[in-house]
This record gives C-alpha cells, structure tokens and sequence, in this order.
C-alpha cells in the first residue's frame, strides 16, 4: 500500500511537472505570428534601404561615367590642340632654317 502511495505521488508529481514545462516552453501562437511579422517588416526594412543605396550608387556611377566621356573629350580635343601647335612650330622652324640659310648665303656674297 505504502508503495502504491508513493507511485501515485511521483506519478502525479511527474504529470504536473511535464505539463508545467511544456505550457511555459510555448509560445502564443498569436504573439509568434506578431513576432514573425515584426522580423519579415525588419527584412522589408532592410531590403528597401539596400535598394535605396543601389540607386544612389547607380547615379552615382551615371555622373562618374559622364565625367569620364568629358575628361576623354577635353583629353582629345587638347591631342588635337598639341598636335596642331606642333605642325605650326615645324612649320615655323622650317622656315626659319630657310630664311637663315638665305641670310648666309646672301652675307657670304658680300
């Protein structure tokens, strides 16, 4: 009898203390569902500040790329530029070899 006593108490002892840890280990499902909500509105979050750096950057990369065909443009023209003054000088020394030549030529004479 005394053994059957004490089945019963840890029996009983045992089935409150399962039920107790499974209702506390639980959660609402309501207050989950609010939880899984705040979590996907923080992915939300996340995801529209990513997309607002992408199209900051995209400009950012439009205004570099056009910096860079005006730099190449500036950069051509001045090529241009050079090469002109460069002609003019060899034209000019050109002739300035055949004005000398003449001035010699005519100094010798006299």
């Amino acid at each position: 009898m005394k053994c059957n006593i004490y089945l019963i108490i840890i029996l009983i002892s045992s089935l409150f203390l399962c039920s107790c840890s499974n209702t506390a280990s639980k959660k609402n499902p309501s207050i989950q569902a609010d939880d899984f909500r705040i979590q996907n509105n923080k992915v939300k979050v996340g995801i529209e500040q990513q997309k607002n750096k992408i199209i900051e950057l995209e400009k950012l990369i439009g205004e570099l790329n056009s910096r860079i065909v005006y730099q190449e443009n500036m950069l051509n023209t001045l090529s241009e530029e050079l090469k002109d003054q460069l002609e003019a000088m060899n034209r000019y020394n050109s002739s300035n070899s055949e004005v000398t030549t003449t001035l010699i030529k005519m100094s010798l004479r006299y």
